[in-house]
Formats: C-alpha cells, structure tokens, sequence
C-alpha cells in the first residue's frame, strides 16, 4: 500500500488506470489513524452513472462493466493483465537504463564497470565537463548528501547507479562516449582539489549548494529553495518518462458535465452564433469589457466520450498562462436566480514542451490532456491552430477528430 504524501487532503479522485474501461473515476483514501495501515492510502472506484459505488478491485470494475455490455469478463481481465505486466516492464526498463537495477543485475553490472574503469570517485564525476554537483545539507541528520547532474539533467544520488547506468548504456550500444567522459574527468586535477569545498559551503549555509566547474557558476539555496527544487524534479521525471505518461494520459472525468439546454446546448452553429452575444451580455453584467475574446469549440462528433465537456463557448482570461492566452468554458444556468452564467472546469491552453494547444480539465504544466492541435508556431493563436486536432476518450489514446473547428465570436 503506497504512503500517504504530505500537503495532500484525502479522499481525492484519481484517474483509472490505463486499460479501465471509460466511465469510473478512482477515490484515493488515506487509513484513519487507529488502522493498522495507518499513513497508507487505496483506491475504491465509483462509476460516473452513479450505479456502482466502492468497488474494491479493477477486476470487480471489468466484471461490471462487461455485465452491463454483454461481453465475456474473463477476455477482458487477461488483456487489462496482460497491459499491466507490459507497463510493469516498461518501468523495469526505464529504472534499469538509469542504472536503478537489483540484486545479482546490479552486482553484474558494477563489477563489469569496475574492472574496465575502476570505482569512480566524487572528485572525478565533480568534474565530467558539463556536469553539474549538488551538496544537500540534511538538517535532520546532519549528512551531506552528494547529487551528480549530467548535461541532459538526469541525476544520480550514488556512484555505484552511476557505474550500472555507464555499463547499461554501453551494453545497448549507447556508451561510446563514457570512456572519453571518464578520462577528462580523471585528468582535471586542479578541480579535485575543490570538490570538498562542496560539503562545507552546504553544511556552513544550512541548504543546497551547486557549482558546473566548466561554467564557473555557483548558488546556494535555502531549505526552503531545496524542498521546492524537489517538487521541481519529480515533475521533470513524470514529464520524461513514458510510464508516467502513459498515466497521466488518462482522463477522470464526468463525460457529462452540468447539463446545458437550449441555444447553451450547442447543438448547431445558429447555436453558437446565438450564444455568442447572449454569454457576452452576461460577462458584462458582471464587470467583463464589451470586447472580452470568446470563442467556441464545436463540431466534435457525438461517438466521442468526451463530446459534451469539450464543445462549448471558452472565454479568455485576463492573464496569460505561460507564453499565450489561457481559455475557460462556460456554462449558463437559467433558472439560478442571479448566477446565470458560470464556469466549467475545462481549460484551453498553450503548452510549450508539445508546441501546440491543449484541452485539459487542469492548469498545470504536466496535466491530463483531453484534446490537443496538431504541433504549431508559438505565434499561432487559438484561432490559427493547425489541425487535424486529436481527441482522446479516458485511456489516453488519441484519434483524429475531423468536425472539431474553433470558431471566433465577433468583438
């Protein structure tokens, strides 16, 4: 059972696993402080139609929702099993390419590097051209833990991952260039003699201290600087890895949304263009300019899961989110009495690692994606957007959606 992480407030939803049939959302909940799992979470899973409710298993989840289709469970169980264990490689791959490997692997490895290289050593990685060093000052215990940056921002906590990840790239016929990185490094004596200066500026500052020797740059960071660092780099590892985005691919999410009638319902374009002038009517009333940019996504098909949360009329905000404009959906409540118009929680942004547009029902740099545009210039507004765009169902695999068309309101 995995730790409940600190600064989270449980139960919170979760999205299903790759492989899940569409319509659950999962429920993480953390055990009560007089359980014996204690500190631990699950997940319970709940379908979005509301007829099942705390289910235990993802099994129990296929069952049902085989039963209520007419299909064979059992089918589908073993291709959700068979998912899982190629997922269960793919993250062995991955830890094992970053020199995370165990028992007899690990001790293969390293001995095979050793007896070509020898042990490396702090000074010697300290000082690879290009790298990066980190000393860590851990008040807790009063140790100073060492981190090796590469060029290309991957990090190593211990030497001996460092020698499985060298002997790992060279077995798949990558390494070719870590003899050579090995011999500067040996070579530059005159930067060994700096590298126990590290551990005393961090101990001396009571936070994290770096320096890239070639560059000639140095900080120091607080404690607080260093737990933010951290937050950092654990959202850098979701971004690289592909096990972790094939996780976050996934969508939980009501496919519904609160029910939209009439001209707010969309359901022809003389919708969207009533709804043009009736959404700005309302935005002024509550303080917006006459000139606020709307916008409508529509035109996606009706086979889609995810049709009705993303067709709609999006304004945008007053501040940009990152390097363009950031959209929010909105929804119009007739019969609530002074609140006629309101928000959804779907957002269109820009997102500059894909260089292209995102719809998403979260404003984060690594989010779940519902749709995107095809990749474009930064200088392309929402409007401008190539196509054909992708459009997912839940389980984070896109297909291309010919009817989804952005259209402009009139100032």
């Amino acid at each position: 059972m995995p730790a409940a992480e600190q600064d989270v407030s449980y139960p919170r939803d979760v999205p299903v696993e790759p492989g899940m049939p569409a319509g659950w959302k999962g429920v993480e909940k953390q055990y009560g402080p007089t359980s014996k799992s204690a500190g631990t979470t699950y997940i319970r899973w709940y379908s979005l139609d509301g007829r099942h409710r705390h289910v235990c298993t993802v099994k129990e989840v296929i069952k049902l929702d085989c039963q209520s289709k007419g299909l064979d469970p059992d089918e589908h169980i073993r291709a959700f099993e068979d998912r899982r264990k190629q997922e269960a490689e793919m993250r062995k791959e991955e830890r094992e390419q970053m020199g995370k490997m165990k028992g007899d692997v690990r001790e293969d490895a390293i001995n095979r590097f050793e007896a070509v290289f020898g042990k490396l050593t702090g000074p010697v990685v300290f000082s690879f051209p290009g790298w990066t060093t980190r000393w860590h000052y851990q008040p807790n215990c009063d140790q100073v833990m060492v981190e090796y940056i590469d060029t290309e921002g991957n990090s190593w906590k211990l030497l001996k991952d460092l020698e499985c990840y060298f002997q790992k790239q060279i077995d798949i016929g990558k390494g070719d260039h870590v003899a050579t990185l090995i011999e500067e490094g040996t070579a530059r004596g005159d930067l060994h003699e700096k590298f126990p200066e590290g551990s005393r500026t961090a101990r001396e500052s009571g936070g994290v201290y770096e320096i890239t020797p070639d560059k000639g740059e140095s900080t120091v960071r607080s404690q607080e600087a260093r737990a933010q660092m951290a937050l950092e780099k654990m959202e850098q590892r979701k971004e690289k890895s592909p096990s972790m985005k094939r996780k976050l691919a996934c969508v939980c999410l009501d496919p519904e949304g609160p029910k939209q009638t009439g001209w707010a319902a969309l359901e022809t374009q003389d919708d969207v263009q009533k709804a043009f002038p009736q959404f700005r009517g309302l935005l002024v009333e509550r303080g917006f300019k006459n000139d606020v940019e709307l916008l409508a996504i529509h035109g996606v098909e009706t086979a889609r899961h995810f049709r009705q949360r993303i067709c709609g009329i999006y304004y945008s905000l007053p501040e940009p989110y990152g390097e363009q404009r950031c959209y929010m959906k909105l929804l119009h409540f007739p019969r609530t009495s002074g609140q006629t118009v309101a928000c959804d929680g779907i957002y269109i942004t820009w997102s500059a690692l894909n260089s292209r547009w995102e719809i998403s029902n979260r404003l984060a740099e690594v989010r779940p994606v519902i749709a995107h545009s095809a990749p474009c210039s930064t200088a392309a507004a929402l409007s401008e957007a190539a196509g054909p765009w992708q459009v997912q169902d839940g389980q984070g695999d896109f297909t291309e959606s010919a009817g989804l068309a952005v259209l402009m309101a009139n100032a």
